[in-house]
């Protein structure tokens, strides 16, 4: 499975554009599912999965492929399968689906719909197929996930039994298993049982959307925000019912994206566009601390180009219109920011005034700045130089 990778952003100072295009990436959600029972069938979890792999089950191929899963469904529910003790029917189903549909293993194959039509699986695409199928067999299945795995478990007699779905001698990985025996032979394969760092167990309907996560990842990668923003937004309007941590887990991967299109329009001294993509963000969807640092660094990267540009007034104009939008009283250090400018602008007006022996003029000048700037220690150590030459 594959993490969402996050540009990391910095204060940099840029020459912005300052015409909106405005032509963002949606940030409605492109996937929608209708099921509206609390608890999906594993027909319906499948067709989940189906829809966040970006393939509709209404189009040629979705249709070609429901009708191939509903024959492995049946194969499975049928008395072969559902006679077995349960231990045995999870194993059994977990070398139909590597017999039946999976042949290469691929880190990168990102959907369902790569997996019914080439064969090739992920962590995800197998997991999520031996999920539906092991439910439709009777059996109590739940996802597990990693920041970069996925897996099942199957409960039975209250034991927790893992699956390593990419493997088909992955039932309950770290027991010795016969796979020849012959009069002078005995061949054993043996699972190593992985570590599962950081594992945890999330419902169904979250386990089904990771092949969004998982297109989401890619596509953020080669920067098409386009698909990756609405399909993210997906995930998180889907899953907004489920428990407080898949919420900002799924947030999380929202987050990361739609920053890193923000961060990619500053890198195009886009930086005001930045600005109102995540206001647009903020509204629909509201806060979160990725999105207000990258607002943040945003807005103060406006402020420094204008300042770097000597245009004070669209610099105020940029700090009055936006602070009350920043968190955790960072408005003040853009603010200490333009002040540091202004400053530095009145002091080398002072020093020209001075060395020009313009005394009139340089005391005009600490009137004015004093005015604006009544704290500033530089301007009054001016002003004190001033009246000892007197």
């Amino acid at each position: 499975m594959k993490k969402i990778k996050m540009i990391f952003s910095a204060l940099i100072l840029l020459f912005s554009s300052y015409l909106f295009a405005n032509d963002f990436p949606s940030i409605e959600p492109s996937v929608t599912i209708n099921f509206t029972e609390e608890n999906f069938s594993p027909e319906q979890l499948f067709l989940t999965a189906m829809e966040f792999s970006l393939c509709s089950q209404n189009d040629e191929l979705g249709k070609t492929i429901i009708t191939k899963y509903k024959e492995m469904e049946k194969v499975v529910k049928s008395t072969e399968f559902t006679k077995l003790p349960e231990i045995e029917r999870g194993e059994k189903v977990l070398k139909y689906i590597h017999d039946e549909l999976l042949k290469k293993y691929e880190e990168g194959t990102a959907s369902m719909t790569v997996t019914f039509s080439t064969g090739s699986y992920n962590c995800v695409t197998s997991s999520i197929l031996f999920l539906c199928l092991a439910k439709a067999a009777g059996l109590n299945v739940k996802g597990q996930k990693t920041n970069i795995h996925a897996l099942c478990s199957v409960y039975i007699n209250d034991k927790k039994i893992d699956v390593e779905t990419t493997n088909y001698y992955g039932f309950n990985p770290g027991e010795r298993k016969t796979i020849e025996k012959t009069e002078n032979s005995h061949r054993y394969t043996y699972v190593p049982k992985k570590y599962y760092a950081g594992r945890k167990e999330i419902s169904d309907k979250a386990f089904v959307t990771l092949t969004g996560k998982n297109i989401v990842s890619e596509l953020n990668d080669t920067n098409e925000y386009n698909v990756a923003i609405p399909l993210a937004a997906s995930r998180l309007d889907f899953l907004k019912t489920e428990n407080q941590k898949e919420i900002l887990d799924v947030r999380a991967d929202f987050d990361t994206v739609v920053t890193n299109y923000a961060i990619n329009l500053t890198k195009q001294n886009k930086t005001l566009e930045a600005i109102d993509f995540l206001e647009q963000v903020e509204n629909r969807w509201g806060s979160s601390g990725a999105i207000s640092k990258t607002y943040f660094n945003a807005v103060y990267n406006t402020v420094v180009n204008y300042l770097n540009s000597g245009d004070v007034a669209n610099a105020k104009k940029i700090y009055e219109q936006k602070k009350n939008n920043i968190q955790n009283g960072n408005a003040s250090k853009i603010l200490k920011n333009i002040n540091r400018f202004v400053e530095v602008e009145y002091h080398n007006k002072f020093a020209d005034a001075i060395n020009s022996k313009n005394l009139e003029q340089a005391k005009e000048v600490l009137e004015e700045a004093l005015k604006e700037l009544p704290n500033s220690q530089v301007l009054k150590k001016d002003l004190n130089y001033l009246n000892s030459i007197k």
